[in-house]
């Protein structure tokens, strides 16, 4: 499902309808193909002490303690493309078939609805942060310096997520689900 949310199915072919279009007249979503012979979460991870296995080790951590923003002193020297399947998640963790439906403005008043969105709002920092590190390991052909923005904003991602989660729980919010 992870992949079907962000479009990164192989050889997806959905469409997406088109603002004011007729019903036959869909657009096709921009989807990313991926090589039958891509590496999954199984593939061999980049070498201990560099950038990538840095940005590996984030996106396949399954536990909040071990989403560490990349940081490391080298790049790989021989980077290949590592297109994971999805991120690490922890047992257990209760994936919906729909989010819950915002708390409406009045109900944003108590502190367990402003708990709830804080909560999401982390949430979708964590989302942006894998989403930055995935890039770097998927696309060594970059520039060094568009994946070097990449590890940036991982890591400023990570920084917006433990101040959403220090407020979540001042709320009173379960912050580790």
């Amino acid at each position: 499902r992870w992949r079907a949310r962000f479009g990164w199915n192989r050889g997806d072919s959905r469409t997406s309808q088109a603002a004011g279009a007729r019903p036959h007249a869909a657009q096709p979503v921009r989807t990313m193909d991926l090589p039958e012979h891509a590496p999954d979460r199984m593939a061999t991870p980049p070498p201990m002490g560099t950038v990538e296995r840095a940005c590996w080790d984030l996106v396949t951590a399954t536990r909040w303690e071990d989403k560490r923003p990349p940081r490391a002193e080298s790049w790989w020297d021989a980077p290949q493309p590592l297109r994971l399947e999805g991120p690490g998640r922890p047992p257990g963790l209760e994936e919906l078939e729909r989010a819950p439906r915002t708390p409406r403005p009045g109900a944003r008043q108590r502190p367990e609805a402003r708990a709830a969105l804080f909560v999401r709002f982390l949430h979708h920092e964590l989302q942006a942060a894998e989403l930055f590190a995935w890039g770097v390991l998927a696309f060594p052909d970059t520039p060094r310096a568009f994946r070097e923005g990449l590890v940036r904003l991982a890591s400023e991602e990570l920084v917006h997520l433990e101040l959403y989660r220090a407020h979540a729980r001042r709320l009173g919010a379960d912050t580790d689900r």
